[in-house]
């Protein structure tokens, strides 16, 4: 009977699926980009090409503070937001208020053309949701219509992170893969 129990036990705990990332790795660190393995698709716009980006990432449980420090040939900025990676539809939380204390602004210091270039901007909606070890974020709004998928992937010495994305909107689809190597 013992033996029927915990057999029981066990297939119940296996048929509940993961619960998060409580055995994964986690995303904090600061992270410079790898120009040679990324990939940014048919991107058109010059600010679409960065020649130099850091992603700093401080996770604390499902809470996911991110600050992308981005340079291009036309653009120097950055962005900062946080989230809640709980599966819920949420505004982000911008870290980084535009001048004059508006909120609600996109973070994008330095960026005259407030230019969402794939990771910098503060997206108007997300829905951050953990799926097995990979953090997957949905993005709405920005002001282009249309959204985008961002998947973050770990390797499992956690030295690398592969943010893959894919966009749909009023500049056409694009997928990119941002390959950060771990500072």
């Amino acid at each position: 009977m013992k033996s029927c129990h915990r057999s029981c036990l066990l297939w119940a705990w296996l048929a509940a699926g993961p619960v998060h990332a409580q055995h994964c790795l986690s995303l904090t660190g600061t992270w410079n980009l790898n120009m040679s393995k990324s990939m940014f698709g048919t991107d058109k716009i010059p600010t679409q090409q960065p020649e130099k980006e850091t992603l700093t990432i401080q996770q604390n449980g499902a809470e996911i503070r991110q600050t992308w420090e981005y340079q291009g040939s036309l653009v120097k900025g950055r962005s900062s937001y946080s989230f809640v990676a709980d599966g819920t539809e949420q505004k982000p939380t911008n870290l980084a208020p535009a001048a004059g204390g508006a909120t609600d602004a996109a973070a994008t210091e330095g960026n005259p053309f407030g230019i969402r270039r794939g990771g910098p901007g503060v997206p108007q909606s997300l829905k951050p949701e953990w799926e097995n070890c990979t953090l997957i974020v949905t993005e709405t709004g920005g002001g282009r219509g249309g959204g985008r998928k961002s998947k973050y992937v770990l390797t499992k010495d956690g030295r690398q992170l592969t943010i893959y994305q894919e966009s749909s909107g009023g500049m056409g689809d694009s997928e990119k893969r941002w390959v950060f190597d771990k500072q």
